[in-house]
């Protein structure tokens, strides 16, 4: 089943911040992430219902709504950055 993504206002304006070559590996990522949600380099983080995803040295940071098949991205920012929101 594939996901239908949802980019949250910052996150969308975090991605086109990124440069060209991060941005492909990013949006390249997300996409898989749509495929199968769990397979990637996923990982949930404690306290919070969302979980991140590694691409590189980035960070996406998102949420799973099951029920509706939908995939909402909140942040995207380099590792250093990624946690501090």
């Amino acid at each position: 089943m594939i996901y239908e993504l949802r980019l949250k206002k910052s996150a969308e304006k975090e991605l086109l911040d990124l440069d060209r070559i991060t941005r492909q590996r990013v949006v390249g990522a997300l996409e898989n992430l749509a495929q199968s949600p769990g397979a990637a380099d996923t990982k949930k983080l404690k306290g919070s219902d969302a979980f991140r995803l590694r691409v590189g040295q980035y960070r996406v940071l998102y949420t799973i709504d099951h029920k509706e098949s939908t995939i909402e991205i909140y942040s995207i920012a380099h590792r250093k950055d990624a946690y501090r929101r």
